[in-house]
């Protein structure tokens, strides 16, 4: 990536599929590993899926782009998700590996180790523990329309968050997208993407498409 050559070692994996899933990075684990980000190709209809069933994390982005939700388009989201991936990288090479160069003999699985600490940390925080939003909301969109709301009873030990899930569950998936993004991981991924976005004015070529 031109703006950061801290990227250029990140190897990036694509892949195809029926259904839009987005992204991650496969941190290290030995000294001879790269860093890999994933990331799901997908063509329009796949991005407006995305967008009706992740209604607040298109609200969140468009806060953040200081846009209205009406003007991500599919093309600026697919394009902000990308970056977003991105930055999980630049901030595991700046904030974990770069501190750990020189330092010990096993620099990268000392960084993922950190990294990961943080991550489950945060996961561990959220209003249903250890489940992202996309994971919940498949979760509960099989319970009701397949198998019944009462295999949600062991979402959680808090009785309101199982109400939620089986009265509500579009406030319990906002709570969970809120909790997800205010995460130190998420935030600095975010920031990332939304510098790039806006340095590079890719909302005017983007928010018609």
């Amino acid at each position: 990536m031109q703006d950061h050559s801290e990227l250029d070692t990140v190897k990036l994996s694509v892949q195809t599929g029926d259904r839009f899933r987005g992204g991650g990075i496969e941190p290290p684990v030995s000294e001879q590993d790269d860093i890999v980000m994933h990331f799901t190709d997908a063509d329009r209809a796949q991005i407006d899926e995305l967008m009706t069933h992740r209604k607040r994390s298109v609200e969140l982005v468009a806060e953040m782009l200081e846009i209205t939700p009406q003007q991500v388009s599919p093309a600026l989201l697919k394009v902000f998700i990308f970056l977003h991936e991105a930055g999980h990288a630049y901030d595991y090479i700046k904030n974990f590996l770069e501190k750990e160069m020189g330092r010990c003999d096993t620099p990268k699985a000392t960084a993922t180790a950190a990294w990961r600490h943080r991550f489950e940390t945060e996961m561990a925080s959220l209003p249903v523990p250890k489940v992202t939003p996309s994971a919940l909301k498949a979760r509960i969109d099989f319970a009701h329309e397949v198998i019944g709301v009462d295999t949600l009873d062991d979402l959680s030990p808090d009785g309101e968050i199982v109400r939620l899930a089986k009265e509500d569950p579009a406030t319990l998936l906002r709570m969970q997208e809120e909790a997800y993004k205010s995460g130190e991981s998420e935030q600095r991924a975010d920031a990332f993407a939304v510098a790039l976005i806006q340095r590079h004015k890719l909302i005017e070529v983007l928010c018609d498409q």
